[in-house]
């Protein structure tokens, strides 16, 4: 994941916890669930990116035929 992307969802969540906590404290509750449908899309948006992306590294590129030894670490 991207650091930037990474971030982003951070600081979104941590602002959605404490939004919760704040309308729980003042008896909204409606208000206060709002952020389990945000925790849900977050959840399916990281596990889709990560088999996108095994997917991805999965399958063979361009120039690789897969018997010229291990892949390159990366940095």
């Amino acid at each position: 994941m991207n650091r930037y992307l990474a971030l982003v969802l951070l600081v979104l969540l941590v602002l959605g916890l404490l939004h919760s906590l704040y309308a729980f404290a003042q008896g909204r509750f409606a208000e206060a669930l709002i952020m389990y449908p945000l925790l849900i899309a977050c959840y399916v948006f990281l596990v889709a990116g990560k088999k996108w992306r095994q997917r991805s590294d999965d399958s063979p590129g361009q120039g690789d035929h897969g018997d010229d030894g291990p892949p390159a670490p990366r940095h």
